[in-house]
């Protein structure tokens, strides 16, 4: 979770951030900003699993003196990270789509990263390669949750610009003239 807090972060500004310039009718704006945190959400991660790669064997020895209970410490630090950009992307996604008053498809992209994503793939993974498949199979759950929940998002918000940017058809009106009246 600690590693995890830029990300989290990140993904509570949205809200406010996405709301405001909803409500303004800037949804250019938005995008723009969900682009722009998608980006430090993917350099956040990038950056977390080389500290934790890095740091996996000191982590484990502060944790245990049991050789096998370092060794899968080790093994998660050194798999789960790898998906925690993409995670941050779910996070981000699930927070604009709040803004944009929009929970059910936040609503559906956590069912689809939870109950059609993580728990199949984990279990398949488990199955085929026990504590090591588990966690890749978790992995690429976040990762392909952080990208379908991405793309989502931008193509809603892409939407909306274009719907802003298409002139609309407004009549042209003519004034008639003004009369003088004798009173």
């Amino acid at each position: 979770s600690l590693s995890m807090i830029g990300c989290m972060a990140l993904a509570s500004v949205m809200t406010p951030f996405v709301g405001q310039n909803r409500g303004a009718g800037q949804y250019e704006r938005a995008l723009h900003g969900v682009r722009f945190a998608a980006l430090i959400a993917m350099l956040w991660g990038a950056g977390i699993c080389l500290i934790l790669l890095l740091i996996s064997r000191p982590i484990a020895v502060e944790f245990t003196d049991h050789e096998p209970v370092r060794a899968q410490i080790q093994l998660f630090l050194s798999i789960l990270p790898m998906s925690f950009g993409f995670y941050g992307l779910s996070l981000l996604a699930n927070s604009t789509f709040h803004a944009l008053n929009k929970p059910l498809v936040s609503t559906v992209l956590i069912i689809l990263r939870l109950f059609v994503l993580s728990i199949p793939l984990s279990l398949l993974g488990a199955h085929l390669d026990g504590m090591r498949g588990l966690l890749i199979g978790l992995a690429i759950s976040h990762c392909l949750t952080g990208v379908i929940s991405y793309l989502v998002v931008r193509r809603h918000l892409t939407k909306r610009v274009e719907s802003e940017s298409e002139p609309s058809f407004t009549p042209s009106v003519e004034l008639a003239p003004l009369q003088d009246y004798d009173m």
